[in-house]
């Protein structure tokens, strides 16, 4: 039997349930994005604390997933190396007080796309947006979601944010987590 090559892709099943997924960095596509890391990197933590809080799924952790914002691995790599069945990918894009997320489920072992959408909100809806873009992955990953579920993901829907504060706590995080001097 000869050794799968590095373009032999796993099959994949439609009716394979996803256990298992990785929230890759998202891309910051924002115009004269210097300076605005922070805040796509806050919305991939978030995504991936929302959906770790959805029974039976197992979302690998943003330490462990840092290190492909930069690396050109292959899904069928990074599946392998986190151990996950699916990846998500997407970007961020902020004009003003405008937000758009856009995001994309693949089948980690044959790259084939599961689900993907993309979400527009005003600044002041982050919460909001973060819940419904967790709520509507979770859904692709498990077909249906339960009340009690969509409820524990759009809990935080419900508060309004100002768009300075909420800047201001993510780009904090961000630099905090950085762990250098500033």
């Amino acid at each position: 039997r000869a050794t799968p090559g590095p373009l032999d892709l796993a099959a994949f099943e439609p009716g394979q349930p996803v256990r298992s997924l990785a929230v890759l960095p998202l891309s910051n596509q924002t115009e004269g994005a210097d300076g605005q890391d922070y805040f796509t990197a806050g919305m991939q933590e978030e995504l991936i604390t929302q959906l770790s809080q959805i029974p039976g799924l197992r979302v690998a952790s943003r330490t462990s997933t840092a290190r492909y914002a930069t690396a050109t691995a292959t899904m069928p790599d990074i599946g392998r190396e986190l151990g996950v069945d699916a990846v998500i990918e997407g970007s961020v894009r902020r004009a003003g007080n405008q937000v758009r997320v856009s995001v994309a489920l693949y089948h980690a072992a044959s790259e084939t796309s599961l689900w993907s959408g993309s979400f527009d909100r005003e600044l002041e809806d982050l919460f909001a947006l973060q819940s419904e873009v967790a709520l509507e992955i979770a859904r692709a990953v498990q077909g249906q979601v339960d009340a009690e579920d969509a409820s524990l993901l759009q809990r935080t829907a419900r508060r309004d944010v100002d768009p300075d504060a909420a800047d201001a706590y993510l780009r904090g995080r961000y630099e905090a987590e950085k762990g250098t001097p500033e």
